[in-house]
């Protein structure tokens, strides 16, 4: 079958006039089953593309995204009137087979998977619970799409994703926006739920900062980002950040930083400021020099933290 190209086109037909009767009659609770077993099946078979096009993947591969393209978006209609998306027992039975081609070497199967996967999180996150290690693995070797699971994720298993905080922040300078929106909101999550997970990252993060002279248009620049982390730190477990406050300020100064900047790193000082008095002066000082060259945007901001 693998060297035949006549048996291949027809199976392919075959598999394509199933699924879309499967699509059309809604019957998927019915054959789900069936089609599961199958998808499975191409497990055993190789998979991993000998190009870079569609009609370069082999015949099994193409039978996979078949199948999976049916039961995702049978169960996840884009336009739909129902509340209740995504059959729970399809995908308790789809999810443990669909998880494991994330490594079998297929990148275009594994990027629509991020995408498959996304839409089975939101709805049943606990489902992919057992699955956590498999996602974090695919993450790791580069399928960084998958990072916008993550927070779906740490809502049913924070535990595991706590520990691999490191390794997530050292994703951020190769990451897309998307993807790095994915993974602050997630460190947001560790940092309320549990802070001393993101201490060793802090340093980490804080390299990531732009040096002032770069362009406040800087494509790359996730200074605002950081900040508004690290001001979440601040106020739920402010002494990972007390050593850091010289770095911190370095976020302040132009030509580089925005208002919002200068904003967030007085919002961070003043939480610093309720640790001591000579903290607390630092931080007044800060706002004052600040307010000199600050736009009236930010004026209102840095008088807060002023007066509070």
């Amino acid at each position: 079958y693998t060297r035949n190209n006549r048996d291949q086109t027809l199976i392919e037909i075959c598999v394509t006039r199933v699924t879309s009767c499967i699509k059309e009659t809604g019957t998927l609770d019915k054959y789900c089953g069936t089609l599961v077993s199958l998808l499975e099946s191409c497990l055993h078979h190789n998979l991993m593309p000998l190009g870079h096009l569609r009609d370069d993947d082999p015949p099994h591969a193409k039978i996979a995204s078949d199948i999976i393209a049916c039961i995702v978006l049978v169960s996840f209609p884009v336009q739909s009137d129902k509340e209740n998306y995504g059959n729970k027992s399809v995908m308790e039975l789809f999810l443990p087979v669909a998880v494991q081609f994330l490594h079998k070497g297929n990148r275009e199967i594994s990027r629509h998977m991020a995408r498959y996967l996304s839409l089975a999180a939101l709805h049943h996150a606990a489902l992919l619970k057992p699955h956590v290690h498999t996602i974090m693995d695919s993450i790791m070797s580069g399928n960084y799409p998958l990072c916008r699971i993550l927070t779906n994720l740490y809502e049913v298993c924070p535990e595991p994703l706590e520990g691999h905080t490191t390794a997530l922040v050292s994703l951020l300078p190769h990451a897309e926006q998307v993807e790095k929106n994915s993974l602050f909101a997630l460190f947001e999550q560790i940092a309320v739920r549990r802070p001393e997970a993101l201490k060793t990252c802090v340093p980490q993060l804080l390299s990531y900062l732009c040096p002032n002279t770069a362009p406040q248009s800087d494509p790359g620049c996730m200074c605002v980002d950081i900040l508004q982390l690290i001001v979440c730190l601040s106020r739920t477990r402010v002494t990972l950040v007390l050593e850091h406050s010289v770095t911190v300020k370095r976020a302040s100064r132009q030509p580089h930083a925005s208002p919002q900047a200068v904003a967030l790193v007085a919002t961070v000082l003043t939480q610093l400021g309720y640790t001591g008095r000579e903290r607390a002066q630092e931080a007044l000082n800060f706002v004052l020099e600040s307010l000199s060259t600050a736009d009236r945007s930010t004026h209102a901001a840095l008088m807060r933290e002023a007066t509070s």
